[in-house]
């Protein structure tokens, strides 16, 4: 015991050391400025290594956050006007099952039992196949900004399942929560004060709202799964079942899409969508999770309407009334409300 505290302490010392010694070397050998670019990011780069495994994990979920921000306005420029939704949604499946199936090989995976297999199977259908179609979908028909903020409203709805489904307790406040951000959620959707089904974001507003009620139906149902296999394993399985059932569905739409007439940066855009959007933003929640307790992971989910908002702003120019800012500060606060709880609590975090 005491051998491997002093082994601990001695490797701690020499990490520091050589950390230190690098920070020094670099930095009078090499002054950070303009015309040492490519310096200056490895610089950066190495010192995201040196971080502590805490710190990494706070970056990790502001990144996984930023990108899925980033991915609504972009997803907005690619659909509809080079690709059909239903044609990137099967892209985006199948896609990201890739590199799900390709990281098998370097990350160990569980057995799934037989008697779970078809809950995977509808987990896949749930939280790939019908969300992921929803949200491709809603968003082409409604704003960026309307988007980011409805879809903030998912961890509300979790707790209600919860509440019915796995006898979650609710409390006074997490009610208030889900009270205030339905009152948001509906302000958004009325965009100038009345509800209307010729509004021009109306159905795409809609699609969304029920994007994140799949979504939340789709975290309940996999709780119990996630407490008795490994993330990895479980989303492997259920991207599977959810691309074959995505092939199924969405096949016809996928081989009659023109893909020759797709440039060449529509398809950095979908490689993002793909890759960052969809893979790497799951290694980064997985990573977060390890090291950072899941209310404070959940306090991230924040960044995503202010990421999308601000690019859909400055770079599509819509129009953020005060209506909209009032409703956003609804569904964060009903965000809020539901994410205090106890210790003891059984509370499933989004």
């Amino acid at each position: 015991m005491t051998y491997g505290s002093n082994l601990t302490f001695t490797f701690s010392e020499t990490y520091a050391s050589v950390e230190k010694v690098y920070l020094i070397t670099i930095e009078s050998r090499f002054p950070l400025n303009k015309n040492f670019t490519f310096l200056y990011l490895f610089h950066s780069f190495v010192k995201i290594l040196f971080m502590s495994n805490r710190l990494k994990a706070h970056l990790a979920l502001f990144l996984a956050n930023a990108i899925y921000g980033l991915n609504y306005f972009i997803v907005k420029e690619v659909v509809p006007a080079s690709i059909n939704s239903i044609s990137l949604t099967v892209i985006r499946a199948v896609g990201a099952l890739f590199f799900l199936w390709i990281s098998g090989f370097w990350i160990k995976t569980q057995k799934i039992d037989k008697s779970d297999r078809w809950k995977m199977m509808i987990g896949g259908l749930l939280g790939i196949t019908i969300s992921q179609t929803l949200l491709i979908v809603g968003i082409s028909h409604t704003l960026t900004i309307n988007a980011s903020i409805i879809m903030t409203t998912s961890p509300l709805f979790v707790l209600l399942i919860a509440a019915v489904y796995l006898k979650t307790k609710l409390t006074f406040l997490k009610l208030f929560g889900i009270i205030s951000g339905a009152i948001g959620a509906i302000l958004i959707i009325s965009s100038n004060g009345k509800i209307a089904i010729s509004n021009k974001t109306f159905l795409g507003d809609i699609i969304i709202l029920c994007n994140a009620i799949s979504y939340a139906i789709y975290l309940v149902w996999t709780k119990p799964l996630m407490a008795k296999y490994d993330s990895f394993t479980v989303m492997r399985s259920m991207f599977l079942y959810g691309a074959v059932f995505m092939c199924i569905f969405g096949g016809y739409s996928f081989v009659d899409t023109d893909f020759a007439a797709i440039k060449p940066i529509i398809w950095l855009a979908i490689g993002f969508i793909v890759f960052c959007a969809t893979f790497l933003t799951y290694l980064f929640n997985i990573y977060g999770l390890k090291y950072v307790q899941p209310a404070t992971v959940g306090i991230y989910i924040y960044i995503q309407p202010i990421i999308a908002s601000l690019l859909a702003l400055f770079i599509k120019n819509e129009t953020y009334i005060w209506i909209k800012v009032v409703a956003m500060l609804m569904v964060f606060g009903g965000v809020y409300f539901v994410s205090i709880h106890k210790p003891k609590e059984n509370i499933i975090s989004c």
